[in-house]
């Protein structure tokens, strides 16, 4: 499902207007936060899965294409077991307008929030930088 709906998934500007995000931000900040341009949170979260089969993959579409061992990609220094991670960016009202994922386990939240363009498509986004 992730794959199919993944362009859907992706920052999604479009249920974001200029007026929601001020709403957003006042209400951040009355709440008692101390940032006045903060209109969602970026939620990190790790589905913790079996230990994988001792397989490496290899990408066919060239001769020197990666290799990946399954079993390091999904395994998580932090939390000492396998993985694989998702990451949202969630409204005050609720709403997810952007997720991206899965990725392996082994990588860090600021990896997967470079890797998701969700910064990029922030900046880029017009009515977001009024």
């Amino acid at each position: 499902m992730t794959y199919k709906f993944q362009g859907k998934l992706r920052f999604d500007a479009a249920i974001l207007s200029h007026d929601q995000v001020q709403e957003y931000n006042k209400a951040i900040h009355d709440s008692g936060a101390p940032l006045k341009q903060c209109f969602g949170f970026v939620d990190e979260t790790k589905h913790f899965i079996a230990h994988p089969a001792s397989v490496v993959i290899a990408n066919n579409d060239d001769s020197d294409g990666e290799t990946i061992n399954v079993q390091s990609a999904c395994y998580s220094l932090h939390t000492k077991c396998y993985c694989l991670q998702w990451q949202a960016q969630v409204l005050p009202n609720g709403l997810c307008c952007s997720l991206y994922g899965p990725v392996k386990g082994r990588l860090y939240d600021t990896t997967m929030l470079t890797m998701s363009g969700l910064l990029n498509g922030m900046v880029t986004t017009p009515r977001l930088t009024k």
